[in-house]
């Protein structure tokens, strides 16, 4: 980041901030602390955004109650370190469930484990007192779920302790100036690895609306979008996670009494017995973010939209506004390399436009008359056309003609039946 003029300094903590609303440009005041020489400073922002966890600072300065779905029903402990063991299946990932409770194993890096330990359920006597369980008392637990294996640990890198409950925040955003992300807003197990996934997409949604409405493109209003479809995907992401931890943390019956699903493997149906591997299959769409899905809002069209065509959704098409594009493999013309669609248009802040283009030469009329469409004077493609495409460098692929679009192309076609000088457009050719 320091070649491109920024610098990171840390340890700093955010003590207090406010919008004072007498800077319409940078409002945002926050007062920060180093934490090893104490030393205060503040600064003004345009925006704050708030991810520091389940036990946020910025949501509880705000006032937004995190209203819980359900009691917090089980303790779990979570430890990271190198383990001596004569379990077979520990450098998979895995589940292990006993009359003693359960486990999930996580390899990690250099000989690292990391290991998911059921301490205590809701109905146990000393329930409350595991909540401070110690690292021995974790590893106890450990040993206990996994007889008659042995497990014992040659270090331990890091361990932690922790409450399952599914939560919410009332409110992401305030003034459409100050938001919030990641852990702070829904609270849940980490069973699923959800965590880190359901941040990404918050600040992936909130960094590409911040962008048009900095650029002068768009009106700020639009910023709060960002909370009607975060916080929907957060009550989807509890709903299931209440239904897997509530899987993960049950009972079972001993080993011997459940038919494992890898002896059976995908040859049969046996597996399916399995309510804990029948529910993550069920929801694998979902846990890979491939299942997102925005309500109707500015950005995605809705069939009550007072625009109407057949072309907006095509008949037999799996495209829908406010969801993922599904995933499809293609084969790039100049290089004849495999790659993901989706992944073909960069994440720069752009509109990505792609193109179904059919089958050439059958759609090269189409192809010519759309181009010479886009680059009409007002059309909405030449209103943010680059006035220096000229001298634009030759190689640049992501926005050669357009600093607010990029084209994406994709025929149904072999690559060996597509020639781009004589089928495709200009335009469309970068």
């Amino acid at each position: 980041m320091r070649k491109h003029g920024a610098d990171i300094q840390r340890p700093w903590e955010i003590v207090d901030f406010e919008n004072d609303h007498k800077d319409k440009e940078y409002p945002i005041i926050g007062t920060f602390k180093q934490a090893q020489t104490g030393e205060t400073e503040r600064v003004r922002s345009k925006y704050l955004f708030g991810d520091e966890g389940a036990s946020s600072f910025v949501r509880e300065r705000l006032g937004f109650k995190l209203h819980h779905k359900d009691p917090v029903s089980h303790i779990w402990g979570v430890m990271d370190g190198v383990v001596r063991t004569d379990f077979p299946d520990i450098k998979m990932k895995c589940t292990i469930h006993s009359d003693h409770g359960s486990i999930m194993v996580i390899p990690r890096e250099n000989n690292l484990v990391r290991l998911y330990i059921q301490l205590a359920s809701s109905t146990d006597h000393d329930f409350r007192s595991r909540k401070d369980a110690t690292e021995a008392h974790v590893q106890a637990s450990a040993k206990k779920i996994l007889t008659p294996y042995y497990i014992t640990w040659d270090r331990v890198e890091w361990y932690s302790v922790y409450p399952i409950s599914q939560g919410i925040v009332e409110r992401y955003s305030l003034d459409n100036r100050i938001f919030l992300g990641g852990d702070c807003c829904p609270t849940h197990s980490p069973k699923a690895g959800q965590g880190m996934n359901t941040a990404f997409h918050d600040a992936l949604n909130l960094a590409w609306k911040l962008h048009p409405v900095e650029a002068g493109f768009a009106d700020p209003s639009v910023l709060s979008t960002y909370e009607s479809e975060r916080k929907l995907i957060a009550e989807s992401l509890l709903g299931f996670d209440a239904k897997y931890a509530t899987l993960f943390s049950q009972r079972s019956p001993s080993a011997s009494e459940v038919r494992g699903v890898s002896k059976y493997g995908d040859h049969g149906d046996h597996g399916e017995d399995n309510g804990f591997i029948k529910t993550f299959k069920a929801n694998q769409e979902f846990t890979s973010g491939y299942q997102i899905q925005y309500p109707a809002n500015g950005f995605n069209w809705s069939s009550n939209h007072p625009a109407t065509s057949h072309l907006f959704i095509p008949t037999r098409s799996k495209l829908r506004p406010g969801y993922v594009m599904p995933s499809a493999n293609a084969t790039r013309v100049v290089d004849a390399n495999v790659v993901h669609s989706e992944q073909e248009v960069s994440w720069n802040g752009l509109f990505g436009i792609f193109l179904f283009a059919g089958q050439p030469p059958r759609t090269s009329q189409t192809l010519a008359d759309l181009a010479a469409n886009f680059q009409r004077k007002n059309s909405f493609y030449a209103a943010y056309e680059r006035t220096d495409r000229f001298t634009v460098s030759y190689h640049e692929r992501d926005n050669p003609h357009s600093r607010f679009f990029t084209i994406c192309t994709i025929f149904a076609s072999s690559r060996d039946g597509i020639k781009i000088s004589e089928l495709v457009p200009a335009l469309f050719a970068l």
